[in-house]
């Protein structure tokens, strides 16, 4: 019971998160690196343009 006191005790120079803190701190992070792996997705995107259009126009090709 002594042990659980001890490890629950706030440790001094570094105030303590509670756990909804920590989880939305941790979402937080988690979208922050989705949005750049989709903003450096799109600009890839962005960049192949052209590509990108003529894979898509074979693909309909394809399709048809």
């Amino acid at each position: 019971m002594i042990e659980r006191l001890v490890r629950r005790r706030p440790r001094p120079g570094r105030p303590s998160l509670g756990p909804r803190t920590r989880r939305a701190l941790l979402y937080a992070a988690v979208i922050w690196l989705i949005g750049i792996q989709v903003y450096f997705y799109v600009d890839l995107l962005i960049d192949r343009r052209s590509q990108v259009s003529n894979v898509l126009n074979r693909l309909g090709d394809l399709l048809r």
